[in-house]
């Protein structure tokens, strides 16, 4: 699998089908799309790592100095994970249309490798969506401890577009249903 084939999956999604006739591979694909996702996901670490310890570091109360050093490594390990791993909801629904998508194709077995080839290749907008994360936590400015841990999510690609952050089930809500599930429901949809 060519790094060009995948990124032209982003562009013309009716060629993730015969992207994935001409070479099925799901494991290929599997690993440039978990390796991509950490890769572009870990650039944002700098910037929130620092930001946290900024903020940590800036306090005058002992007490609260002393709260943040026993919370500091939970956060850290929180937000190295969530800028590693690739969007939970996406996957469980790419691997719960995978499951689906077999028995009501009526697919042989013998096309189990194309199937998973093109439903992974479905799940190429994540790339997109870690480079927007990326310019946003670059671009916006941290005011407290929690925003250096949700720096990523200001890039709002659903309601919270709408809506604003300052309502909790919208945060929620943008998180599963925003622009990028939705271009990942039309590629598997394709």
């Amino acid at each position: 699998m060519k790094l060009r084939d995948f990124a032209s999956v982003l562009v013309v999604p009716g060629r993730a089908v015969s992207v994935a006739e001409s070479n099925p591979s799901p494991e290929a694909v599997l690993c440039l799309l978990i390796g991509g996702a950490a890769l572009l996901g870990a650039t944002t670490l700098p910037r929130q790592i620092g930001e946290l310890s900024s903020q940590m570091n800036g306090v005058t109360s002992d007490a609260l100095a002393a709260h943040y050093a026993a919370m500091r490594g939970g956060l850290i390990r929180l937000i190295v994970f969530d800028r590693l791993v690739p969007p939970p909801t996406l996957v469980l629904s790419a691997f719960l249309v995978g499951l689906a998508a077999g028995p009501a194709l009526s697919l042989s077995r013998d096309q189990d490798r194309l199937l998973w080839t093109a439903i992974l290749l479905g799940l190429a907008p994540i790339a997109i969506q870690r480079i927007g994360e990326t310019v946003a936590t670059y671009l916006t400015a941290a005011g407290t401890l929690g925003d250096a841990i949700t720096l990523p999510q200001v890039f709002a690609t659903g309601p919270g577009l709408f809506a604003g952050a300052d309502h909790r089930w919208v945060e929620q809500l943008d998180a599963s249903l925003n622009l990028v599930s939705l271009w990942c429901l039309f590629l598997w949809a394709g």
